[in-house]
């Protein structure tokens, strides 16, 4: 827009004396007036982004008075420029860092090119004379050590040549290495030529070009397999979609500076270790980033991120209704990158057909480097010494301070800009290393960069800048840990990795996302005969399946025991992702070790309850190294989880140290500021959920102290219930309050009967009571059900009513059996509990089998009835448990036991797991949230238990 350009007015002067210097210090045999102009246009473009956003801010303060185009034509004018300056002095000192930066930066590339001439030319673009240099296009990639960045030198014959702030030695180690792995496996690698220097070099330029036929595609995902093998084998990382350009047949990587990643210290953080130990760890595969905010993106270097939303927002000037400008945030949209390839004008980007091009290449790859490890290992050497960098944030969050940075008010001082950067401090207190990297990033960001972390290869040291390396800083190096993958390596692991691949990248394909969640089958009904083994049997092949899917897929060692999951990321529960399985016990580490260890004492199986355990010390581990970022207080997703975690392993091991070991977690919680951030308030992550496992571990151990943390989160769910309305509620992540167990009135008001049941307290009592007005409100007779006033439900226009343990009947139902259990009986609440059994009985079966939304959670009510009430609802419980081994059947056979993969006690295949070994074994109830063994399986008839006791026995022999 022209006014955009006549802000320019406001900086010209410092541009053009910028201008005049690059001039004066170029080498007369580079220097030209085209040269010059690109560079000024450049300039002033980063120089424009850096003020606009302060003048449009002063001009908004005046516009009553004066207007738009009186204040452009005072830009101009000496006396407004040295107000402004004189109003934002850390501006006027940012505009001076660009310009200087930017004349420093061009000469230091100008005069290397010149000197490097010869070089470039022979070893890059195989000419004896190198063309003459007619345009340079600086700000590529982030700015590290004094501004400098990637930049593209343009030739007089049209050829362009990369300059790199960096030595390029690994970039030739790695192009040797592949190059000659890929003649082993007849393939061939496109690797940019290269001229490393002492601390920069120069690399060809890598063109976007499309494909030529079909064959060219498969051939691009093949070599893109078999270079994701050697990156996951060298410990790579941050080959996001702007690190690979596709050029025809040929995945190109451009950025190869973060090989060898050395182990770190404590990282007090969520990082995703079981990611760390995988191909996902590459960034080539899709994964859900999640960002300092929250939010998640899919940025991998397969992925074509073209129209996905910004990952923040940025402030931008827009055209009000007055057609002046005004200031507005905006997230925008990704603009994609070249890493996709392109065939007759169409992206093709990585799908279920093209994945097996890129498995196939993956698996030709490692087994190539399996059968010549040893020679492998010896060729590392060519790698000692070079330059990696260390990634400890992400680099968005270094981008987005800085533009912050030059909001206005961050603008009034050089002091405003440094309190700006300080603020990083705040986002360091949930990371382990943060004080001691913050002041480091603090001090790079204040000078204009992004903070840059290298470290030699073989070395334990980190390099902050030229100045200062903190000696010892990494537990061991990354040379160390590439020859230990390489030791690792095995038929195992190559099935391990081949399975996170398809898992990576049949939860993003929508067609496959399709056929796993929506399709609903006819069910077959089945009879239950009284002597008829089989269904027990199931249940047990169930459990045994399900167990063999968690061994396929755990990292362990003498010590610890870890393994990946897939994560429902989204409420619907269509869009997941993969993770390393930690603390939530909705779909993290909790719940398989509470199966293992249940399975184990249950059926004697030793190596279950040993492979429990290991997990357990890996997630104490990993607790101590995270206790500031846990922030929730839930049953599902919060330290909740841990602490019925713990009571359960006593009750199943019959080993208090689990106990102690929950009492002093509870001692070790900040719970007031736990309590002060808690918005979730419900079953599923808030203080309802900690009460919860507060009154078991009293019920436990009679312990004073969780009692006085769950009246301290009572007192906080009174103060934040909805004021008026029928009841007591709370809104929580819908408009409206709601029902059910997971979020709901339900719930709210089993947490409050168990406490008082625990402690006699009236308030409690009076509370109970508000629940279950509020939840008849939403009781609709016809269905025998409860309405779902979930925000999704409603959007979606879902039916009235859900029917599954988070939102109506069943988990309704359970809700009212504790509470009977607790003391509050009478014909209201079994009334309830009626209509939830009936309805939940007659409730259609589904290809849904977690306990979370399907079918195993909707068998916990009946169970629970028969050992709690009465089994005159036996028959046809037995019914349902056969409808969904007969779901579990057609599963299998259609779906070649996929559905296994999706781990989780109530989100995925260890629920099921462990829901079908409770049917036919005495262990607590953990989706009732009651520690007492289960004995269903005792409320059968003699006939029957002996049957399953027998069947138990001949499988625990086998």
């Amino acid at each position: 827009m022209e006014d955009m350009r006549r802000i320019c007015a406001f900086f010209e002067d410092d541009a053009a004396r910028a201008m005049d210097a690059i001039r004066a210090g170029t080498p007369r045999s580079i220097i030209t007036d085209e040269l010059i102009s690109s560079l000024g246009r450049q300039l002033r473009g980063e120089m424009f982004d850096a003020c606009y956003r302060t003048l449009i801010a002063q001009y908004k303060l005046i516009e009553q008075k004066v207007s738009y185009e009186a204040f452009l034509d005072s830009l101009e004018q000496s006396e407004t420029r040295d107000f402004l300056h004189g109003r934002f002095p850390g501006l006027s000192a940012q505009l001076a860092k660009l310009s200087n930066r930017r004349v420093a930066t061009a000469l230091e590339v100008f005069r290397r090119f010149e000197h490097d001439l010869d070089d470039i030319g022979r070893a890059i673009l195989g000419k004896r004379a190198t063309p003459s240099l007619i345009d340079c296009r600086f700000g590529l990639g982030d700015p590290h050590r004094g501004g400098r960045t990637v930049a593209i030198l343009s030739l007089s014959d049209g050829s362009r040549v990369v300059y790199k702030p960096r030595k390029l030695d690994i970039d030739q180690a790695f192009a040797e290495m592949l190059t000659h792995l890929g003649s082993d496996v007849g393939m061939t690698f496109k690797v940019p030529k290269v001229v490393s220097k002492e601390d920069y070099g120069w690399a060809e330029f890598i063109s976007n070009e499309p494909c030529e036929c079909e064959g060219d595609v498969d051939a691009y995902y093949e070599r893109l397999g078999a270079m994701l093998a050697l990156l996951y084998i060298l410990e790579a990382t941050d080959f996001h979609y702007e690190n690979v350009i596709a050029h025809r047949s040929h995945p190109v990587l451009i950025d190869l500076e973060t090989f060898f990643r050395p182990q770190t210290p404590i990282v007090g953080t969520e990082t995703n270790e079981g990611i760390e130990q995988s191909v996902l760890r590459t960034g080539i595969l899709p994964v859900r980033l999640e960002l300092e905010s929250g939010d998640t993106v899919n940025i991998a270097g397969s992925s074509d991120v073209a129209g996905q939303e910004g990952l923040v927002e940025r402030m931008t000037v827009e055209r009000g209704p007055d057609g002046n400008p005004t200031l507005i945030r905006r997230k925008g949209q990704l603009l994609g990158g070249s890493n996709v390839p392109i065939l007759d004008g169409r992206k093709r980007p990585l799908n279920e057909s093209c994945s097996l091009q890129l498995e196939a290449g993956f698996s030709r790859m490692y087994r190539e480097i399996l059968t010549k490890r040893a020679e492998i290992g010896r060729r590392l050497s060519v790698f000692l010494g070079t330059q990696i960098r260390v990634l400890f944030r992400h680099t968005l969050t270094y981008t987005h301070l800085l533009d912050e940075g030059r909001h206005p008010v961050n603008l009034l001082s050089e002091q405003a800009r440094e309190r700006h950067f300080s603020s990083l401090n705040k986002l360091s207190r949930d990371f382990g290393l943060g004080t001691v990297l913050a002041p480091h990033e603090i001090r790079h960001l204040a000078s204009g960069d992004v903070p840059m972390f290298t470290c030699p290869v073989g070395s334990r040291d980190l390099v902050v800048d030229d100045d200062t390396v903190l000696t010892d800083f990494f537990v061991r190096d990354g040379m160390t840990l590439v020859r230990e993958r390489l030791d690792a390596m095995s038929e195992a692991d190559l099935a391990q990795q081949l399975w996170v691949i398809r898992e990576s990248l049949g939860i993003t394909d929508a067609n496959v996302q399709k056929q796993l969640t929506m399709a609903t089958p006819s069910v077959e009904r089945v009879q239950y005969e009284p002597n008829d083994l089989d269904l027990s049997r199931r249940l047990l092949d169930i459990s045994a399946s399900i167990t063999t899917a968690i061994r396929h897929r755990v990292y362990s060692d003498d010590a610890e025991a870890r393994w990946l999951v897939s994560k429902a990321l989204s409420e619907d529960g269509r869009t997941v992702g993969i993770s390393g399985a930690f603390y939530d016990l909705s779909g993290g580490m909790p719940g398989e070790i509470l199966f293992l260890s249940a399975r184990g004492t249950a059926l004697g199986i030793g190596a279950d309850v040993d492979l429990a355990m290991k997990a357990y010390n890996h997630l104490r581990r990993r607790l101590d190294e995270a206790r500031y970022s846990i922030r929730c207080l839930g049953l599902l997703g919060g330290w909740g989880s841990v602490i019925l975690s713990q009571v359960a392993l006593s009750a199943m091991l019959s080993e208090d140290r689990f106990l102690e070991e929950a009492e002093a977690l509870i001692q070790s919680l900040d719970l007031n500021e736990l309590i002060r951030v808690d918005r979730n308030f419900s079953v599923a992550k808030g203080a309802a959920g900690f009460i919860l496992a507060c009154v078991e571990l009293y019920l436990a151990t009679g312990s004073r102290t969780s009692l006085q943390a769950a009246e301290s989160c009572f007192a906080h769910l009174k103060r934040n219930r909805v004021p008026h309305g029928i009841g007591y509620s709370w809104r929580i992540a819908s408009r409206n309050s709601l029902s059910g167990l997971s979020h709901g009135a339900s719930g709210f008001g089993m947490a409050f009967a168990k406490m008082h049941a625990a402690t006699g307290m009236d308030a409690l009592a009076e509370a109970v009571q508000g629940c279950l007005a509020f939840e008849r409100s939403l009781f609709v007779p016809d269905a025998g059900n409860w309405r779902d006033l979930r925000d999704y439900t409603l959007r979606t226009q879902g039916p009235d009513c859900g029917c599954s343990w988070a939102h109506g009947a069943p988990g309704v139902g359970i809700a009212r059996l504790a509470m009977i259990e607790a003391g509050f009986d009478g014909k209201d609440i079994r009334d309830d509990l009626e209509h939830a059994m009936t309805t939940t009985l007659n409730s259609r079966s589904a290809e849904d089998l977690s306990v979370l939304s399907g079918e195993f959670g909707r068998l916990e009510l009946p169970l629970l009835y028969a050992e709690q009430i009465d089994d005159r609802h036996l028959e046809a419980t037995l019914t349902r448990i056969a409808d969904v081994v007969s779901i579990q059947n057609k599963l299998g056979r259609e779906r070649g036991n996929a559905w296994l993969n999706r781990s989780g006690l109530m989100t995925g295949a260890t629920g099921c797991a462990y829901q079908a070994l409770r049917m036919t074994r005495s262990v607590p109830s953990i989706v009732g949230f009651s520690m007492q063994q289960s004995v269903f399986h005792s409320k059968l008839s003699p006939s029957r238990h002996a049957s399953m006791q027998k069947m138990g026995s001949n499988r625990q022999a086998a």
